[in-house]
Protein backbone atom coordinates (compact mmCIF):
# COMPACT_ATOMS: atom_id res chain seq x y z
CA UNK A 1 0.00 0.00 0.00
CA UNK A 2 1.22 3.42 -0.89
CA UNK A 3 0.22 6.86 0.96
CA UNK A 4 0.16 9.94 -0.68
CA UNK A 5 0.30 13.14 1.20
CA UNK A 6 -2.43 15.48 0.79
CA UNK A 7 -3.85 16.77 -2.32
CA UNK A 8 -4.53 20.32 -3.47
CA UNK A 9 -7.90 21.53 -2.03
CA UNK A 10 -9.47 24.93 -0.90
CA UNK A 11 -10.69 22.37 2.26
CA UNK A 12 -7.76 21.24 4.16
CA UNK A 13 -9.53 18.21 5.24
CA UNK A 14 -7.98 14.69 4.11
CA UNK A 15 -5.55 12.66 3.16
CA UNK A 16 -5.81 10.51 0.44
CA UNK A 17 -5.01 7.07 0.81
CA UNK A 18 -4.38 5.36 -2.12
CA UNK A 19 -3.96 1.33 -2.02
CA UNK A 20 -3.06 -0.71 -5.16
CA UNK A 21 -4.24 -4.37 -5.50
CA UNK A 22 -4.36 -7.12 -8.40
CA UNK A 23 -6.51 -9.56 -7.36
CA UNK A 24 -9.27 -8.71 -10.07
CA UNK A 25 -9.10 -11.16 -12.91
CA UNK A 26 -8.69 -7.39 -14.91
CA UNK A 27 -5.04 -7.04 -13.12
CA UNK A 28 -6.06 -3.34 -13.11
CA UNK A 29 -5.07 -1.07 -10.49
CA UNK A 30 -7.88 -0.53 -7.85
CA UNK A 31 -7.70 3.33 -6.12
CA UNK A 32 -9.62 2.95 -2.55
CA UNK A 33 -10.25 6.60 -1.67
CA UNK A 34 -10.64 7.20 2.04
CA UNK A 35 -10.55 10.50 3.90
CA UNK A 36 -8.92 10.84 7.15
CA UNK A 37 -9.17 14.33 9.40
CA UNK A 38 -5.42 16.00 9.10
CA UNK A 39 -4.63 19.63 10.73
CA UNK A 40 -2.13 20.17 8.62
CA UNK A 41 -2.41 22.91 5.54
CA UNK A 42 -1.24 22.38 2.12
CA UNK A 43 0.64 24.72 0.35
CA UNK A 44 1.88 23.41 -3.25
CA UNK A 45 3.33 26.25 -5.22
CA UNK A 46 1.02 26.97 -8.03
CA UNK A 47 2.34 25.90 -11.61
CA UNK A 48 0.96 28.01 -13.84
CA UNK A 49 -1.77 30.79 -14.29
CA UNK A 50 -4.19 27.70 -14.95
CA UNK A 51 -3.64 26.38 -11.53
CA UNK A 52 -4.54 29.38 -10.38
CA UNK A 53 -7.89 29.88 -12.12
CA UNK A 54 -8.77 26.11 -11.46
CA UNK A 55 -8.13 26.94 -7.93
CA UNK A 56 -10.49 29.83 -7.84
CA UNK A 57 -13.13 27.74 -9.45
CA UNK A 58 -12.88 25.52 -6.86
CA UNK A 59 -13.13 28.05 -4.32
CA UNK A 60 -16.26 29.80 -6.20
CA UNK A 61 -17.73 26.32 -6.38
CA UNK A 62 -17.31 25.67 -2.49
CA UNK A 63 -18.70 29.21 -1.38
CA UNK A 64 -21.55 28.71 -3.93
CA UNK A 65 -22.50 25.77 -2.05
CA UNK A 66 -21.58 26.45 1.60
CA UNK A 67 -24.15 29.44 1.11
CA UNK A 68 -26.91 27.00 -0.48
CA UNK A 69 -26.21 24.67 1.94
CA UNK A 70 -26.92 27.22 4.78
CA UNK A 71 -30.43 28.52 2.74
CA UNK A 72 -34.28 27.79 2.33
CA UNK A 73 -33.70 26.68 -0.75
CA UNK A 74 -35.63 23.79 -2.28
CA UNK A 75 -34.42 20.70 -2.33
CA UNK A 76 -33.94 19.65 -5.75
CA UNK A 77 -32.39 23.62 -6.50
CA UNK A 78 -29.88 22.33 -4.33
CA UNK A 79 -29.24 19.55 -6.28
CA UNK A 80 -29.17 20.71 -9.27
CA UNK A 81 -26.39 23.37 -8.21
CA UNK A 82 -24.47 20.53 -6.01
CA UNK A 83 -23.98 18.05 -9.49
CA UNK A 84 -23.26 21.22 -11.74
CA UNK A 85 -20.69 22.75 -8.87
CA UNK A 86 -18.79 19.69 -8.78
CA UNK A 87 -18.09 18.68 -12.61
CA UNK A 88 -17.34 22.18 -13.23
CA UNK A 89 -15.07 22.03 -10.07
CA UNK A 90 -13.86 18.78 -10.77
CA UNK A 91 -13.07 19.35 -14.32
CA UNK A 92 -15.04 15.81 -14.49
CA UNK A 93 -16.62 14.91 -18.23
CA UNK A 94 -20.02 14.25 -16.59
CA UNK A 95 -21.38 13.20 -13.64
CA UNK A 96 -24.94 12.25 -11.22
CA UNK A 97 -26.51 12.22 -7.85
CA UNK A 98 -28.32 9.68 -6.91
CA UNK A 99 -30.91 8.60 -4.56
CA UNK A 100 -32.03 5.85 -3.50
CA UNK A 101 -36.11 4.66 -4.51
CA UNK A 102 -38.45 2.52 -2.58
CA UNK A 103 -37.72 -0.56 -4.38
CA UNK A 104 -34.18 -0.30 -3.45
CA UNK A 105 -32.63 0.44 -7.03
CA UNK A 106 -30.66 3.51 -7.51
CA UNK A 107 -32.14 6.20 -9.63
CA UNK A 108 -30.28 9.46 -10.79
CA UNK A 109 -32.37 12.15 -9.52
CA UNK A 110 -29.76 15.01 -11.21
CA UNK A 111 -27.64 14.48 -14.16
CA UNK A 112 -24.93 16.22 -15.96
CA UNK A 113 -23.93 15.19 -19.57
CA UNK A 114 -24.62 11.35 -18.62
CA UNK A 115 -26.02 11.00 -22.42
CA UNK A 116 -22.64 11.80 -23.86
CA UNK A 117 -21.15 8.56 -21.97
CA UNK A 118 -23.65 6.78 -23.76
CA UNK A 119 -23.82 4.48 -21.01
CA UNK A 120 -27.96 3.01 -21.52
CA UNK A 121 -26.86 1.77 -24.91
CA UNK A 122 -25.21 -1.25 -23.66
CA UNK A 123 -27.38 -3.01 -21.14
CA UNK A 124 -24.88 -5.12 -19.28
CA UNK A 125 -22.99 -1.80 -18.42
CA UNK A 126 -25.80 -0.28 -17.38
CA UNK A 127 -26.60 -3.27 -14.86
CA UNK A 128 -23.12 -3.69 -13.28
CA UNK A 129 -22.75 0.82 -13.39
CA UNK A 130 -26.27 0.29 -11.01
CA UNK A 131 -24.52 -2.40 -8.89
CA UNK A 132 -21.63 -0.34 -8.33
CA UNK A 133 -23.95 2.91 -7.00
CA UNK A 134 -25.99 0.65 -4.96
CA UNK A 135 -23.08 -0.86 -3.65
CA UNK A 136 -21.80 2.46 -2.36
CA UNK A 137 -25.42 3.27 -0.52
CA UNK A 138 -24.45 -0.24 0.97
CA UNK A 139 -21.40 0.06 2.22
CA UNK A 140 -21.05 4.38 2.74
CA UNK A 141 -17.47 4.18 1.49
CA UNK A 142 -16.09 6.67 -0.91
CA UNK A 143 -14.26 5.34 -3.91
CA UNK A 144 -12.61 6.41 -6.74
CA UNK A 145 -11.92 3.67 -9.17
CA UNK A 146 -9.85 3.19 -12.60
CA UNK A 147 -11.70 2.25 -15.63
CA UNK A 148 -12.97 -1.53 -15.41
CA UNK A 149 -11.49 -2.24 -12.65
CA UNK A 150 -13.10 -3.85 -9.84
CA UNK A 151 -12.87 -3.12 -6.18
CA UNK A 152 -13.23 -5.13 -2.68
CA UNK A 153 -14.66 -2.11 -0.57
CA UNK A 154 -17.49 -1.93 -2.15
CA UNK A 155 -18.89 -5.41 -2.59
CA UNK A 156 -16.28 -5.96 -5.20
CA UNK A 157 -18.50 -4.24 -7.92
CA UNK A 158 -16.46 -3.17 -11.01
CA UNK A 159 -16.45 -0.10 -13.05
CA UNK A 160 -18.29 -1.03 -16.26
CA UNK A 161 -17.00 2.25 -18.17
CA UNK A 162 -13.92 3.85 -19.76
CA UNK A 163 -13.66 6.86 -17.33
CA UNK A 164 -12.91 7.19 -14.08
CA UNK A 165 -15.54 7.38 -11.59
CA UNK A 166 -15.61 8.95 -8.27
CA UNK A 167 -18.50 7.98 -5.88
CA UNK A 168 -19.21 10.06 -2.80
CA UNK A 169 -21.39 9.37 -0.48
CA UNK A 170 -23.28 12.17 1.17
CA UNK A 171 -23.77 10.71 4.79
CA UNK A 172 -27.01 11.05 7.24
CA UNK A 173 -28.03 10.36 10.38
CA UNK A 174 -29.19 6.49 9.44
CA UNK A 175 -26.85 6.28 5.80
CA UNK A 176 -26.30 7.71 2.64
CA UNK A 177 -28.70 10.33 1.67
CA UNK A 178 -27.69 10.30 -1.87
CA UNK A 179 -24.43 9.35 -3.84
CA UNK A 180 -22.46 12.13 -6.05
CA UNK A 181 -20.42 10.10 -8.57
CA UNK A 182 -18.42 12.30 -11.32
CA UNK A 183 -16.52 10.81 -14.32
CA UNK A 184 -13.17 11.86 -14.88
CA UNK A 185 -11.04 11.24 -18.27
CA UNK A 186 -9.08 8.34 -18.63
CA UNK A 187 -6.33 9.95 -18.94
CA UNK A 188 -6.64 12.73 -16.76
CA UNK A 189 -3.45 13.09 -14.46
CA UNK A 190 -3.28 11.62 -10.92
CA UNK A 191 -2.85 15.17 -9.25
CA UNK A 192 -6.01 16.42 -11.10
CA UNK A 193 -7.64 13.10 -9.88
CA UNK A 194 -6.72 13.38 -6.00
CA UNK A 195 -7.87 17.22 -6.31
CA UNK A 196 -11.39 15.55 -7.78
CA UNK A 197 -11.84 13.47 -4.95
CA UNK A 198 -11.09 16.31 -2.42
CA UNK A 199 -13.65 18.48 -4.43
CA UNK A 200 -16.47 15.77 -3.86
CA UNK A 201 -15.27 15.24 -0.31
CA UNK A 202 -15.78 18.90 0.46
CA UNK A 203 -19.06 19.08 -1.40
CA UNK A 204 -20.26 16.24 0.15
CA UNK A 205 -19.72 17.49 3.55
CA UNK A 206 -21.56 20.49 3.14
CA UNK A 207 -24.39 18.59 0.97
CA UNK A 208 -25.36 16.45 4.31
CA UNK A 209 -25.14 19.74 6.02
CA UNK A 210 -28.24 21.19 4.00
CA UNK A 211 -30.34 17.45 4.11
CA UNK A 212 -30.16 18.20 8.20
CA UNK A 213 -31.10 21.50 7.88
CA UNK A 214 -33.89 20.45 5.41
CA UNK A 215 -35.32 17.28 7.31
CA UNK A 216 -35.20 19.81 10.44
CA UNK A 217 -36.75 22.53 8.35
CA UNK A 218 -39.67 19.62 7.32
CA UNK A 219 -40.64 18.20 10.37
CA UNK A 220 -40.91 21.54 11.38
CA UNK A 221 -43.57 22.30 8.96
CA UNK A 222 -44.96 18.56 9.60
CA UNK A 223 -45.45 20.53 13.26
CA UNK A 224 -47.31 23.45 12.46
CA UNK A 225 -49.66 21.70 9.70
CA UNK A 226 -50.76 19.10 12.79
CA UNK A 227 -51.35 22.39 14.94
CA UNK A 228 -53.54 23.74 12.27
CA UNK A 229 -55.31 20.64 11.55
CA UNK A 230 -56.52 20.59 15.17
CA UNK A 231 -57.50 23.55 14.88
CA UNK A 232 -59.73 23.03 12.08
CA UNK A 233 -61.14 20.05 13.60
CA UNK A 234 -61.86 22.41 16.99
CA UNK A 235 -63.26 24.55 14.38
CA UNK A 236 -66.27 21.66 12.69
CA UNK A 237 -67.10 20.39 16.12
CA UNK A 238 -67.72 23.79 17.91
CA UNK A 239 -69.98 24.96 14.89
CA UNK A 240 -73.23 25.83 16.17
CA UNK A 241 -75.06 24.71 12.82
CA UNK A 242 -74.74 22.66 9.87
CA UNK A 243 -74.61 25.83 7.52
CA UNK A 244 -71.68 27.04 9.68
CA UNK A 245 -69.91 23.65 9.48
CA UNK A 246 -70.16 23.38 6.54
CA UNK A 247 -68.36 26.60 5.73
CA UNK A 248 -65.38 25.77 8.07
CA UNK A 249 -64.87 22.51 6.43
CA UNK A 250 -64.59 24.36 3.04
CA UNK A 251 -62.90 27.88 3.35
CA UNK A 252 -60.19 26.41 6.31
CA UNK A 253 -59.80 22.65 4.96
CA UNK A 254 -59.28 24.00 1.09
CA UNK A 255 -55.10 24.14 1.91
CA UNK A 256 -55.35 20.56 3.04
CA UNK A 257 -57.04 19.12 0.20
CA UNK A 258 -54.71 21.36 -1.96
CA UNK A 259 -57.31 22.29 -4.44
CA UNK A 260 -58.44 25.76 -5.41
CA UNK A 261 -62.23 25.21 -4.45
CA UNK A 262 -64.16 23.30 -1.83
CA UNK A 263 -67.88 22.31 -2.04
CA UNK A 264 -70.40 20.45 0.00
CA UNK A 265 -73.04 19.09 -1.66
CA UNK A 266 -76.09 17.35 1.03
CA UNK A 267 -78.35 15.08 -0.40
CA UNK A 268 -81.45 15.03 1.46
CA UNK A 269 -84.71 12.59 0.59
CA UNK A 270 -82.95 12.34 -2.88
CA UNK A 271 -82.47 15.71 -3.82
CA UNK A 272 -79.18 17.27 -4.25
CA UNK A 273 -78.49 20.56 -2.86
CA UNK A 274 -75.32 22.26 -2.35
CA UNK A 275 -74.84 23.81 0.91
CA UNK A 276 -71.47 25.50 1.19
CA UNK A 277 -69.21 26.47 -1.22
CA UNK A 278 -65.64 27.89 -0.74
CA UNK A 279 -64.61 31.81 -0.89
CA UNK A 280 -68.62 32.36 -1.16
CA UNK A 281 -70.80 33.48 1.77
CA UNK A 282 -74.37 33.41 0.37
CA UNK A 283 -75.00 31.20 -2.70
CA UNK A 284 -78.11 31.79 -5.01
CA UNK A 285 -79.30 27.98 -5.72
CA UNK A 286 -80.98 29.17 -8.61
CA UNK A 287 -78.24 29.78 -10.44
CA UNK A 288 -76.90 27.57 -13.50
CA UNK A 289 -73.81 26.56 -12.00
CA UNK A 290 -74.86 25.72 -8.62
CA UNK A 291 -77.84 23.58 -9.98
CA UNK A 292 -75.01 22.21 -12.24
CA UNK A 293 -72.70 21.53 -9.71
CA UNK A 294 -75.62 19.28 -7.62
CA UNK A 295 -76.33 17.39 -11.14
CA UNK A 296 -72.92 16.76 -11.61
CA UNK A 297 -72.61 15.13 -7.61
CA UNK A 298 -75.81 13.22 -8.50
CA UNK A 299 -74.30 12.01 -11.32
CA UNK A 300 -70.92 10.94 -9.63
CA UNK A 301 -72.48 9.22 -7.33
CA UNK A 302 -75.06 6.92 -9.07
CA UNK A 303 -71.86 6.06 -11.54
CA UNK A 304 -70.74 4.25 -8.59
Amino acid sequence: ATSIGPCSSTSNRGIIRVTESHSSPFSRTVLHVERQERHATYNRPLADAEDAARLRQIEASLDEICALARSDVPRGRFAERLLHSAVRAASAVGGALWEMTGDGIPAATRACNLEKLRLESDKDVEAEHLRLVASIFTSSRAACISPHATTDLVEFAANPTDYILICQPIRYVDGPAAVLELFLAPDAASRDERAAVEVADSLAELATEFYLRDALRRDESSGRDLVEFETLIRRIYEAPGIDETARAIVNQGRRFLACDRVSIVLCMGGRFTVESVSGAELLNLRSNAVRRLADLTEAALNSF
